[in-house]
């Protein structure tokens, strides 16, 4: 594109001239647009690489369907899971501070969320949490000799120290 206008002087230019003067596809502006949301959501650099990557992945696989209107919106997601999943939600609760001023707090059902957790498929095999003692899995002591490897918080020497007192 030749460029005839006198130095010194500003011309306006559309949206479609500046992208050929600086090179960019439209592709380009888009990804540099989700950089930007998550530079300006406190994300790591990574992190639209990592999303983009997932995307690919889900709608390769069929799961994901972009443009059929089924995508919602976080809350519209979460509200539709917990009822499917008969999850309660958390409860809006008001704490006076010490300084006098009243907040509210969001309490979950903690109790509730672990029993659910401890029940899921995932746990139910052994195999997939990281024991400190395969022979007896619900003892809180450690074989004599063991050395932690610090793979988990139930195998670190805080861990150890704290459980033995």
């Amino acid at each position: 594109m030749q460029l005839n206008y006198p130095l010194g002087k500003t011309y306006p230019r559309s949206i479609e001239e500046q992208e050929t003067l600086a090179g960019l596809t439209r592709n380009d502006l888009s990804q540099a647009r989700f950089y930007k949301i998550c530079d300006d959501a406190g994300g790591p650099k990574y992190l639209w690489d990592k999303l983009l990557a997932a995307l690919k992945e889900e709608m390769a696989a069929g799961y994901l369907a972009v443009g059929s209107g089924v995508i919602t919106q976080r809350n519209a997601f979460f509200s539709r899971v917990h009822k499917t999943l008969c999850i309660s939600p958390p409860e809006e609760v008001e704490i006076q501070l010490s300084n006098g001023d009243l907040v509210t707090v969001q309490r979950f059902n903690f109790k509730e969320q672990l029993q659910r957790l401890l029940v899921s498929r995932v746990y139910l095999d052994l195999d997939n949490i990281d024991l400190a003692n395969t022979q007896h899995p619900w003892t809180s002591s450690f074989p004599d000799g063991y050395l932690p490897t610090h793979t988990s918080l139930v195998d670190s020497t805080w861990y150890h120290g704290t459980s033995r007192t």
